[in-house]
């Protein structure tokens, strides 16, 4: 699979990097001896953080999961342009998966409130049933 972006980088604690993003994650190069790979899908993430290089300083795009915990990575201020595309196309991927999640979180939820009403106007539930059924679809 050919990455949709290519970013030389690096982080304090691994050296020199190479990031690619693909359509379904972003995926570590080590550049070292021991040359590995560690991948990272967009399920996983939950947010990213980009700061633009200067001429004192590198850039850097954080990547946070799901738990909270986040990766760095660094870049010299000539890869601003690349590192902020990707920047964009990781924030559309995890904006669009977390909108899909929550519209698909809240149509269970009326479904399963509608299912509820239906049973207690059918005399299924009582009243005092379908408020504590309801309350525990609601989180409550």
């Amino acid at each position: 699979m050919t990455p949709v972006f290519t970013l030389p980088c690096n982080n304090m604690a691994e050296g020199d990097l190479i990031l690619e993003v693909f359509d379904d994650g972003i995926t570590t190069i080590r550049k070292s001896k021991t040359a590995n790979k560690t991948s990272m899908p967009y399920t996983s993430m939950s947010s990213i953080k980009f700061c633009e290089g200067t001429w004192a300083i590198q850039g850097s795009i954080q990547f946070f999961g799901v738990g909270g915990r986040g990766i760095m990575y660094q870049f010299k201020k000539e890869h601003n342009y690349i590192a902020s595309q990707i920047n964009e196309y990781i924030n559309n991927k995890v904006h669009n998966r977390v909108k899909a999640n929550d519209q698909i979180c809240s149509h269970s939820i009326a479904d399963e409130i509608h299912k509820l009403l239906k049973m207690k106007e059918q005399g299924i539930l009582t009243e005092i049933e379908y408020c504590a059924a309801k309350s525990k679809v609601l989180g409550l």
